[in-house]
C-alpha cells in the first residue's frame, strides 16, 4: 500500500459495514486534512505496526514584564 493511498478518502464505505472491518477508514483523512489545516503534516512511520507521526508548529508566545514568565 502506497503512502498516498492510507490517507485516501474511502467514500464507498459506509458506517453499517465499519464494525466488520475495524472502522469507517476516514479517521486518517480528517487527520492529514487536521493536520494540513494548522500547517502541519502526517506521516507513515512504520508499518507493523502501523505508527503515524503528527507535526505541527507551535508558536511560543513571548510575554512582557508582566506576563507569567
Amino acid at each position: 500500500m502506497t503512502r498516498a493511498r492510507w490517507t485516501a478518502r474511502r467514500p464507498g464505505c459506509s458506517t453499517a459495514a465499519a464494525p466488520a472491518r475495524g472502522g469507517s477508514g476516514i479517521g486518517l483523512s480528517l487527520a492529514r486534512d487536521l493536520a494540513g489545516s494548522l500547517g502541519g503534516r502526517l506521516s507513515l512511520t512504520g508499518r507493523h505496526p502501523a505508527a503515524f507521526t503528527l507535526l505541527v508548529p507551535v508558536r511560543r508566545e513571548e510575554f512582557g514584564s508582566e506576563g507569567d514568565g
